[in-house]
């Protein structure tokens, strides 16, 4: 299903057509396909064919990072880091950026930064948290990484 939306979307053996192209994007996601999610995520972010909806981009990355999908995931953290659709949250930000990072095997000391790491969102995030909330999230995303492992 997926993969008849990109055909249609590009023109790939198929006239372009962006509203079949969404139709069948919306049925791929639904049946469970993450990258279906984070891309259908994407389109209700950017508003790409439709009218924009943080919530509903919110709601499809949540059940892509629900798969364990970490393009959502970080997308999820950007989301709360900005506070775009739903209220910014700093925590939830934080949790969803350090799962990715985790499973993904990426260095995730925003505490520290250094001259070869840009400064980020999650490096102000991390300056406005308290050491025992940075402590927490690092229980959270172990139980989540847990949980994950055990489900899949």
């Amino acid at each position: 299903m997926w993969r008849l939306s990109e055909r249609f979307k590009d023109g790939k053996g198929v006239p372009i057509d962006h509203k079949l192209s969404a139709i069948w994007l919306l049925k791929a996601a639904v049946c469970g396909l993450a990258y279906a999610q984070v891309c259908l995520g994407d389109l209700y972010r950017y508003g790409e064919d439709r009218p924009q909806n943080y919530r509903l981009a919110i709601y499809w990355y949540r059940k892509a990072a629900d798969h364990g999908d970490c393009m959502a995931m970080d997308r999820n953290a950007l989301m709360y880091g900005e506070g775009m659709g739903t209220r910014q949250d700093d925590l939830k930000a934080m949790l969803w950026r350090q799962i990715s990072d985790r499973l993904l095997g990426r260095s995730n000391n925003y505490t520290q930064l250094s001259r070869y790491k840009p400064k980020s969102i999650y490096n102000d995030i991390a300056e406005r948290l308290t050491p025992l909330q940075l402590k927490n999230i690092e229980v959270l995303v172990e139980n989540w990484i847990h949980k994950f492992r055990q489900v899949s």
